[in-house]
């Protein structure tokens, strides 16, 4: 009977060993803060940490998209061919120089890594832009969900995990084609057009009219204490936000010469009482005429992907002074 026991004993052992794969390893760095090194560089890589623990994603920085991306069609990378993903433990507390230093410091030291060799990283992507008093939604960054799929780990001596899913987490990333504030900046005009811009480094805020449009709306007559001139946008009168490749100036602007542009947002069409309205006001002194110009919710919408913003409910573009 000891003999026949011993003999099952042995057979299920055999059975539970599955030629050295493990299925089941927990991973938990979902809640934890993702970090990037090497930004602009080659050598970029995304990670987060877990107390000793680290997950390490190394991926072309341009993979991550200015555009919105849905999980029912996520951008879909290959592992280890388009993202090579490395899990570490420590023998101590991990900090930022712990990775990102040129010069790794000798402390702590490596327990354990292990090295993806198959599976997928899936990545969709939302807008950041945050909730303002003055109903501003200027896109500030974009935000991006990373999940592994069917990820799979070399552990070394011939052992292999297999993982269905794993929730890497958000990493945000800011918006390269963010407006400057352009308050402060005074409008400019074209003598030879109607356009009435502003301009700061690569960026360009423009206010292109109609000549109607252009002659109801900048008059050289005092409006009344609440009662501005206004029109509608449609497709002859139009705002525009553009982030160009190289600087810009007044010269290039007014005779249309502008460079490369590499993000353009244009104006949609307005709807009475609700959105798009421009408004002027004007006041005189000593003869000359200052004119207040506004965007009431102008929605600004990106002329390639899915994105639109306004500047604000009651957005102040700023003074042009006519004589």
């Amino acid at each position: 009977m000891k003999k026949v026991l011993f003999v099952l004993l042995l057979a299920a052992s055999f059975l539970g060993c599955d030629d050295g794969n493990v299925s089941v390893e927990a991973f938990d760095f979902e809640t934890a803060t993702t970090r990037e090194c090497g930004e602009g560089t080659d050598d970029f890589f995304i990670y987060k940490i877990n107390g000793r623990e680290v997950l390490i994603i190394e991926l072309n920085e341009t993979i991550f998209p200015n555009r919105i991306t849905t999980s029912d069609n996520p951008i879909v990378l290959q592992i280890p061919t388009a993202a090579q993903v490395t899990y570490r433990l420590y023998d101590g507390e991990v900090t930022e120089s712990t990775l990102c230093s040129v010069v790794p410091p000798a402390q702590p030291q490596v327990l354990e890594e292990w090295t993806a060799t198959g599976g997928t990283l899936e990545i969709t992507t939302g807008v950041v832009n945050p909730t303002t008093t003055t109903g501003s939604t200027i896109i500030t960054g974009f935000s991006h969900n990373l999940i592994f799929r069917d990820i799979v780990f070399d552990r070394g001596n011939g052992i292999t995990q297999r993982n269905e899913t794993i929730l890497f987490g958000s990493y945000v990333r800011s918006n390269i084609y963010r407006p400057t504030t352009f308050e402060n900046i005074d409008i400019q005009s074209c003598t030879a057009n109607n356009l009435l811009f502003k301009s700061s480094g690569l960026q360009l805020l423009a206010l292109n009219l109609s000549q109607e449009t252009y002659n109801s709306l900048i008059v050289n007559q005092a409006t009344t204490t609440g009662n501005p001139r206004t029109a509608l946008l449609d497709d002859n009168d139009q705002v525009f936000f553009n982030v160009h490749r190289t600087n810009l100036n007044a010269d290039l602007i007014c005779n249309n010469n502008l460079p490369t542009i590499e993000k353009s947002y244009i104006s949609e069409s307005g709807i009475a009482n609700q959105s798009g309205i421009i408004t002027v006001e004007t006041t005189e002194t000593a003869g000359i005429f200052t004119h207040t110009i506004r965007f009431r919710r102008v929605i600004l919408k990106d002329t390639e992907q899915a994105l639109n913003f306004t500047f604000g409910d009651n957005y102040l573009f700023g003074e042009l002074q006519t004589n």
